[in-house]
């Protein structure tokens, strides 16, 4: 496919290979490349997500129902679960993010934005600023710039909020991944007080297109993934969030998100002055299902 853009918006002797089957949507500008030309973005609309639903055949010859998924998109929770256990084209799925503390203080200006960098790109510990030279699937499985791949739509069903605190000091690296889990007989801070602090001092907030869509603190997002039991010594051990049945779910209507839209999610402390002792991270987890389709 070959691009008729103005004089005005050519991007120059180097031009990028343009996939078959996919549309350019719209541009957006970007900044000036040394040496002459311009860096644009470009957004591809792809074709239209089906989600095929099993209905009775007096409903459907074939079996099947075809649904965009557009018309899944704010459908309250309720009707949505009435019809999700008949879809046979999704996968479950969890898209996920991480803020990284350091054991520095800690106060409101210092905002973990999730959602916007993939796991090949750098990073930062929220706090003090350390350069994280690559997040990794460690910290997420985002692609770049926190969007989905080309081609896959998400049913996001529940957000959760993931914390595991130990009281035994472990070694780490900068984006927090354990390198020497060594044991400590003798904890010399308080897991339990951590973790009350960080599940009611920090509010999650999930946006698309800019707007607010979902806020609240983080003990209002339970992790269903709960580690269960106690380890170490007399003062060891570890407390985490979460539930073995799920009984909450902070949304109540069902996000449809695309590959092209806009969304994020802002881990915000609402007070200052908070200095945890060991370094945590906050893990943010999009539970759903996933629609994917292979282009020719």
């Amino acid at each position: 496919m070959k691009l008729n853009l103005p004089a005005e918006l050519q991007p120059g002797r180097s031009r990028k290979k343009v996939v078959k089957n996919i549309n350019i949507f719209w541009i957006e500008p970007g900044k000036v490349i040394p040496g002459g030309g311009w860096r644009f973005k470009f957004y591809m609309a792809k074709d239209k997500q089906i989600v095929k639903m099993r209905v009775p055949k007096n409903q459907s010859p074939t079996g099947i129902r075809e649904l965009d998924i557009s018309s899944l998109d704010r459908k309250p929770i309720s009707d949505y679960y009435r019809m999700a256990g008949k879809f046979v084209n999704v996968e479950n799925h969890v898209y996920y993010d991480t803020g990284v503390f350091a054991a520095a203080v800690i106060n409101q200006e210092h905002v973990a934005e999730l959602f916007t960098k993939g796991s090949t790109q750098a990073g930062n510990v929220v706090n003090n600023g350390a350069a994280i030279a690559r997040k990794g699937e460690f910290l997420t499985n985002m692609v770049t710039d926190g969007e989905f791949d080309n081609s896959t739509s998400f049913l996001l069903e529940m957000i959760s909020v993931d914390i595991l605190l130990t009281s035994e000091p472990a070694t780490t690296v900068t984006n927090g991944a354990i390198i020497a889990p060594a044991h400590n007989t003798i904890a010399t801070y308080s897991a339990a007080n951590h973790f009350k602090a960080i599940s009611r001092q920090f509010k999650l907030s999930f946006r698309r297109s800019e707007q607010v869509m979902v806020s609240g603190l983080l003990y209002e997002f339970p992790s269903p993934f709960v580690a269960s039991g106690s380890f170490g010594a007399s003062l060891g051990g570890f407390v985490q969030n979460g539930f073995s049945v799920p009984s909450w779910n902070k949304l109540s209507e069902i996000h449809a998100l695309q590959s092209n839209d806009r969304f994020s999610v802002d881990i915000t402390p609402v007070v200052s002055g908070f200095v945890p002792q060991v370094p945590f991270e906050i893990r943010v987890l999009f539970i759903g299902k996933r629609i994917q389709t292979l282009f020719a």
